[in-house]
């Protein structure tokens, strides 16, 4: 079957929240800013995945993975790889996401996200409803990986 990745308009606005809600998963702002989603098709336009980030004080929170139960990890890998794209688009600092699958970290370590203390957060993200919400979950893990490279010259 063919797919294709592609960055989310406006107009796959009413599908991706369809899509976000029939696994059960919240698409609360989803409408507000669903160019900051990258969603991947089937040949039939149906969306079969997709990925999100909410920006904070220009720092991204990873959000609102969902993927359907065929696709293999090869197509998540490309999510994220995507999702890195649109973040140096956007002119994202830092990624940071928040766990409770063991699973997932090993991936996640090889895409360049280590492991960082809730406590060394900062203020801005931890006044988000949704990550204080996801670090009281018990064996939660929040990962950052640094996104936007700050280049220095030196003369």
């Amino acid at each position: 079957m063919y797919y294709q990745l592609k960055a989310a308009e406006e107009k796959d606005c009413g599908r991706l929240i369809d899509f976000i809600n029939k696994a059960g998963v919240s698409s609360e702002g989803v409408e507000k800013s669903p160019d900051q989603f990258i969603i991947l098709e089937n040949g039939n336009h149906n969306i079969v995945a997709c990925l999100g980030i909410e920006i904070i004080e220009g720092d991204g929170l990873l959000r609102t993975l969902v993927v359907s139960q065929h696709m293999d990890q090869a197509y998540i890998l490309s999510l994220f790889q995507n999702i890195l794209v649109l973040c140096k688009q956007k002119e994202v600092r830092n990624l940071y996401l928040i766990t409770n699958k063991a699973a997932a970290v090993d991936l996640l370590y090889m895409l360049g996200f280590s492991t960082v203390s809730t406590k060394n957060l900062p203020s801005h993200m931890l006044q988000v409803k949704h990550v204080s919400k996801s670090t009281e979950v018990a064996g939660s893990i929040v990962m950052k990986k640094e996104v936007k490279e700050n280049y220095q010259q030196s003369y």
